[in-house]
């Protein structure tokens, strides 16, 4: 059987919440100090949306024969509001609890199903081990299935190690540095190396991780003056599944993700909105039936997520922002 996307996928909807900015005034040109390391407080309560949506391709040729495609789409859209129920000592969530005002996932054909029902419970909590898998709860019981799948690309929680390396990653090698718009730094590239390497598929090299972040702009987003973070990052030798049964041994993988975040400029407010996209490939050749054959996989995710009013868990019409 050949392996779907679903072996390169990458983590990373749980981060892209922990990314905040501290804005200052310096003189007539506006600069401002990135500060991504902001954890919540125990207790912060937010509503929320998420959305995400998925294609996955698979391309096989056996020697002689023309190739064949698969393509598997998938999406889901889960709005309500979160409570960060237990942090460590440094802030970082370790539990946190989900009431869901709307949950449903979409079909290949584009209709919309509920997941679960308004007012359901669900609970999140921050794995044991070297790499960790996010423990849920709905309504007290472990969930099975489709939806423990669905929960597990939408809400897993990153380990605070993991947290910090990102927001290392992104803040660069000078985090003190006053930054004004349309400035541009590298990422870190050692702390993405190691982060990569523990929690995803990086080969563990600086020289495979490359990156740029860009202070795109100030903008106005739920009624706030945020700044607009972007940056753009390339993995490179990503670690490739063990061969298949039919001895397909696959390499050559990588992946190019783009993070995008509106960040309020006062340092106690929360990101207001944030979304990342990400295309993963790998290439596998080998033995299928006893004939040679290539199988290339590629996987392209986009993920949004934004804080809603209180007074508003459910907004069909994305807030824009507006750029001063």
């Amino acid at each position: 059987m050949i392996p779907s996307g679903d072996t390169m996928r990458i983590r990373l909807r749980h981060l892209l919440l922990l990314l905040f900015l501290t804005g200052n005034t310096h003189g007539a040109e506006e600069s401002f100090t990135v500060k991504i390391d902001r954890p919540p407080h125990k207790g912060d309560r937010r509503n929320f949306e998420l959305v995400f949506a998925e294609v996955t391709t698979i391309r096989t040729q056996l020697q002689g024969s023309e190739p064949k495609s698969d393509e598997i789409a998938s999406g889901a859209r889960l709005a309500g509001s979160y409570e960060a129920v237990n942090v460590d000592s440094d802030g970082y969530s370790l539990e946190n609890r989900i009431t869901v005002a709307k949950f449903t996932r979409t079909a290949t054909d584009g209709t919309e199903n509920d997941v679960l029902p308004a007012g359901t419970t669900i609970v999140a909590r921050v794995g044991a081990g070297k790499k960790p898998v996010t423990e849920f709860k709905v309504d007290g019981v472990k969930p099975q299935g489709e939806v423990l799948k669905i929960l597990g690309d939408l809400l897993t929680i990153s380990p605070p190690q993991d947290s910090k390396q990102f927001a290392q990653m992104l803040t660069g090698t000078q985090p003190e540095k006053l930054r004004h718009v349309g400035d541009s730094w590298p990422i870190d590239a050692l702390a993405a190396a190691k982060l990569f390497k523990r929690a995803y598929a990086g080969s563990g090299n600086p020289r495979d991780i490359t990156g740029e972040v860009k202070l795109v702009g100030v903008e106005t987003t739920n009624q706030q003056r945020c700044l607009h973070l972007q940056a753009n990052v390339r993995a490179t030798n990503l670690v490739t599944p063990r061969p298949t049964t039919q001895s397909l041994a696959f390499k050559a993988a990588q992946s190019d993700t783009l993070y995008e975040g509106w960040f309020p400029a006062k340092e106690d407010e929360p990101q207001q909105r944030s979304s990342y996209s990400i295309s993963a490939s790998m290439t596998g050749e080998g033995e299928h039936d006893g004939q040679k054959a290539r199988s290339d996989v590629s996987l392209r995710r986009e993920v949004r997520i934004r804080l809603l009013p209180d007074d508003r868990t459910v907004d069909p019409k994305p807030t824009q922002s507006k750029r001063e």
